[in-house]
């Protein structure tokens, strides 16, 4: 069986010469271009958040109006049944000699 031979590794960068790096310079600040389009697109973005934002606040509001509907049957519900025993228990308190 034949045997797979290394890749030879590559070549080591060059360092950088002083000429190299005197011709670098940092860009210092951002062009008023860029400064605008950043602007319109801040503006865009906040807009479709408020509108994905004012989605959330409804889907809250009918889950917690669904939630205290609820509550009320159950609070409805369980005055009803109240009411049925203490009726119930006067009735035998009744029959009882």
């Amino acid at each position: 069986m034949d045997e797979i031979a290394p890749k030879p590794a590559p070549p080591a960068p060059e360092a950088k010469t002083d000429a190299k790096a005197a011709e670098y310079a940092p860009v210092v600040g951002v062009s008023v271009a860029d400064r605008q389009k950043l602007a319109e697109l801040e503006s865009i973005a906040s807009a479709k958040s408020a509108r994905d934002y004012e989605h959330v606040i409804w889907a809250y509001g009918v889950l917690w109006a669904l939630f205290a509907a609820y509550g009320l049957f159950l609070w409805r519900r369980s005055a009803r049944l109240r009411a049925d025993m203490d009726d119930l228990n006067h009735a035998l308190s009744k029959r009882a000699p």
